[in-house]
């Protein structure tokens, strides 16, 4: 991204009311988005309302925490996913560090056809399948599209959880009638069922549902 380019757009009231949509869809307040990014309030407001510019660092930095892009923020295109082109297509790579290391750039996909599905664009993250514990619905190095917006356990799915080694595992979870939900794959030998209680839950990271899978012959 062109940084004198960027330093002069992102001056606009566009690029303020961008930052204010995706900051209350994060459901962040201006000072928390400011602490995130190691500013107060007032600077936060200041940016929404068009009337101070942006550094470039600090405009990919913003876009990091609220799940979009720089580009986005500073208008150069009207759709938020990353390397996003005039044939509207993305690449769904996350701004997240821990799945950096999991995540694939060989499909792109139409913003228009996710818009349509009522997917959001900068929600996505294309990976790739670490292990074969869910061997009847997807293999190893298969790929996934997972939802980052869908954390919340409401039905049987496939979920990607973040672990504290810093690898992302795929398993079915099911809510329980108790409030429970149980964790579970194809391989019991080696990862038994397991079910957590609402207070273990919330100490899980969950990354997001699978939404789509390709598998390769």
């Amino acid at each position: 991204m062109n940084q004198e380019n960027i330093e002069k757009l992102a001056t606009n009231k566009e690029t303020g009311a961008r930052i204010k949509k995706c900051r209350i869809r994060k459901g962040l307040t201006q000072d928390e988005l400011g602490k995130m990014v190691g500013v107060d309030q007032r600077r936060v407001h200041a940016w929404e309302t068009g009337n101070r510019g942006i550094h470039s660092s600090i405009l990919n930095r913003i876009a990091a925490n609220l799940g979009t892009t720089g580009e986005y923020l500073a208008t150069f295109t009207d759709h938020e996913g990353s390397k996003g082109n005039e044939w509207r297509y993305i690449i769904a790579n996350s701004a997240l560090e821990k799945l950096r290391h999991a995540q694939s750039d060989l499909l792109a996909f139409n913003v228009d056809s996710l818009g349509q599905r009522n997917i959001n664009e900068s929600c996505i993250a294309l990976l790739k399948s670490q292990d074969d514990a869910l061997h009847k619905t997807i293999a190893k190095n298969d790929l996934v599209l997972i939802d980052k917006s869908k954390s919340e356990v409401v039905k049987p799915a496939i979920f990607a959880i973040a672990t504290d080694s810093g690898e992302i595992w795929l398993r079915w979870m099911r809510p329980e009638i108790n409030g429970d939900v149980t964790i579970y794959c194809d391989e019991k030998e080696h990862f038994p069922d397991s079910t957590l209680t609402k207070e273990q839950l919330k100490k899980l990271d969950i990354v997001g549902q699978v939404i789509g899978h390709w598998h390769w012959n």
